[in-house]
């Protein structure tokens, strides 16, 4: 049945950067317009996406997963859902493993971080740049596992190993 296969948690890990506020300028030249305008268009893009995923409760600011889940209906992630199971509950964790609250996380693989916060997403990954995205993603859900499997309702959680972290060319 499609209630079966409906997920009780989403795990959503956001690996960019947020970018520094521009200075402020009193004329400003073309050039800083422009990188103002690419500030203001990534600000807007995570501003809807949060709201959408967590109704509006995430808190850009803190980007730490102690602060979740975030519990949302899932008619509201999936509008194709039937009625009967759009009231149900879904648990919507964000890991952002750039992020000042969560770099703690990442003994001796900061570079790493920052190689996958620079990769450019409007091309295509290749291999490498894809399993550096997910060992990164992973690693932070590994150290959340206990209160996302506690979310999911699981009587206990297995243990998790991760490999080695990769090297980004």
């Amino acid at each position: 049945a499609l209630g079966d296969l409906l997920p009780g948690v989403l795990i959503i890990s956001d690996v960019s950067l947020i970018p520094d506020d521009p200075p402020s300028w009193k004329k400003p030249s073309l050039l800083q317009m422009a990188i103002h305008a690419q500030h203001a268009s990534y600000f807007a893009m995570h501003q809807w996406i949060y709201s959408f995923y967590t109704q509006g409760a995430y808190d850009r600011t803190a980007r730490s997963a102690l602060q979740q889940p975030y519990v949302v209906p899932a008619g509201r992630l999936w509008p194709d859902l039937p009625a009967v199971l759009a009231e149900r509950p879904v648990r919507v964790f964000v890991l952002s493993p750039a992020s000042p609250a969560e770099r703690r996380h990442y003994d001796g693989q900061l570079d790493l971080i920052d190689g996958v916060a620079a990769i450019d997403t409007l091309k295509e990954l290749d291999r490498d740049e894809v399993g550096a995205a997910f060992w990164v993603g992973a690693r932070l859900a590994q150290v959340y596992l206990e209160r996302i499997c506690v979310a999911a309702g699981a009587g206990s959680c297995p243990a998790a190993e991760i490999s080695e972290p990769p090297v980004l060319p």
